[in-house]
């Protein structure tokens, strides 16, 4: 994956946080933001080991 594909992913998985998350009178902290993100990541490892168990 080049660099430039790499920077559009981060930004629309970004974009859809924010979307999904916030509104005009409510914004969120990075911390938040990270946490989003582990949080998203952990159910993906969740997926994953529960595919590869069925496989």
């Amino acid at each position: 994956m080049s660099r430039g594909t790499n920077q559009k992913l981060k930004f629309t998985y970004l974009m859809k946080i924010m979307q999904k998350k916030r509104d005009d009178e409510h914004s969120l902290t990075m911390l938040q933001i990270m946490n989003i993100k582990v949080m998203n990541l952990m159910n993906i490892k969740k997926i994953l080991a529960i595919v590869r168990k069925e496989e």
